[in-house]
């Protein structure tokens, strides 16, 4: 059997690495996430706003390829799982727009009025309103991607039973979770909402990504190989 082939029925550890660490790197975003407050209070905290962010974004890339080893663990051919994929990058660029916006745009906005009159501040409120309504939709954008993701690729290990089915069930209660929060009216888009979603869900990623370590991966293949 040729090598190749024997990489992936292990899973290449590349692929559980880049999931953990993008994973930690989210993590260090929202625990250092800054709260939001009053014009003057975000032009103090510019900095922070900026290299937190910047974190976020830098996690977006290791998280995709992570992703992408994934689904080829699972079966290269499953549309399933190749819809969970798309799914999960369109999540991944609504995430990045969030922390351009949020994280990139707004601070450079307001460091140019550092030493506005209260009547400009006041004047520049309802662009600041329009930004936060902007990163709030790329954030719903965001979560249903990864909600949608999360089960569609719960079923595909449920189908393959090429992971842990606890991975599978935890899953799709973590989705359940996020939908009942919803339609209880929790704030999911503000910040403490916001950190318990990302960290349930960095909790699973890690979890495959240790799977991806520890397990031989079963991969169905239609091409005979012949020993030479």
């Amino acid at each position: 059997m040729q090598e190749t082939e024997i990489m992936q029925r292990k899973g290449n550890p590349a692929y559980g690495i880049s999931l953990i660490t993008g994973s930690l790197l989210l993590t260090i975003t929202m625990l250092l996430h800054p709260v939001g407050g009053s014009f003057e209070h975000l032009i103090r905290i510019t900095p922070v706003i900026i290299w937190t962010h910047s974190i976020a974004i830098a996690s977006i890339p290791l998280l995709i390829y992570g992703y992408w080893g994934f689904m080829r663990c699972l079966q290269t051919d499953s549309p399933v799982s190749t819809l969970a994929f798309i799914t999960i990058c369109i999540g991944m660029f609504s995430g990045i727009c969030a922390a351009a916006v949020n994280g990139l745009a707004l601070p450079l906005f307001i460091n140019n009025f550092n030493d506005a009159t209260p009547e400009i501040i006041q004047s520049l409120k309802p662009i600041l309103t329009f930004s936060n309504s902007l990163n709030h939709a790329f954030d719903f954008i965001f979560i249903g991607a990864l909600c949608i993701s999360t089960f569609l690729w719960s079923i595909e290990i449920f189908k393959t039973g090429n992971l842990s089915r606890w991975i599978a069930y935890s899953g799709m209660a973590l989705c359940l979770v996020l939908i009942a929060s919803l339609f209880q009216g929790l704030a999911i888009v503000h910040l403490s909402g916001f950190r318990l979603l990302i960290f349930g869900f960095v909790c699973w990623t890690i979890a495959i990504a240790i799977s991806i370590f520890k397990k031989n991966i079963k991969v169905t293949h239609d091409k005979t190989f012949i020993q030479s």
